[in-house]
Order: structure tokens, then C-alpha cells, then sequence
């Protein structure tokens, strides 16, 4: 499924969660950022930790931030 900017701006389940646009965007950055450095301290393929990068903003599509932390 594609999204347009508008979509994602208004629509991604953190944004009906109350979480603002700008800390949406600071999160997807932080934890995308976290998965390419772990991808290269585990010596990752860069097509493994890109598509590793999709599947997280995908998720993040489907839940809020607020129902699952990263880090469970």
C-alpha cells in the first residue's frame, strides 16, 4: 500500500494518537537512523537494512507509537 505526504502527515495512527507531526517525524528518524547502525555493526547488506528501514515505517503505518515501543 502507497501513501501519499498527505496521508502520512494525517492519517498514520500516531497522529490520531495525539503524538504532533514533528515528534512523529523526530521518532522515524531516531529508530531509523538506530536500525542502519546496527545494520552496520552487524556488517548488513545495505539493501537488507533499507528494507529492514521499510518494514519499520510500514509498521509504524498500522500502530502508534504510543500501543508498541520500539524496543519490545
Amino acid at each position: 500500500m502507497y501513501y501519499s505526504k498527505a496521508e502520512l502527515e494525517r492519517n498514520s495512527p500516531s497522529r490520531k494518537a495525539g503524538i504532533s507531526m514533528e515528534e512523529e517525524k523526530r521518532l522515524r528518524r531516531k529508530w531509523a537512523l538506530f536500525l542502519q547502525q546496527a545494520g552496520q555493526l552487524l556488517e548488513l547488506p545495505n539493501q537488507t537494512v533499507c528494507t529492514a528501514i521499510v518494514f519499520f515505517h510500514r509498521f509504524y503505518m498500522a500502530l502508534s507509537f504510543t500501543k508498541q515501543d520500539p524496543l519490545l
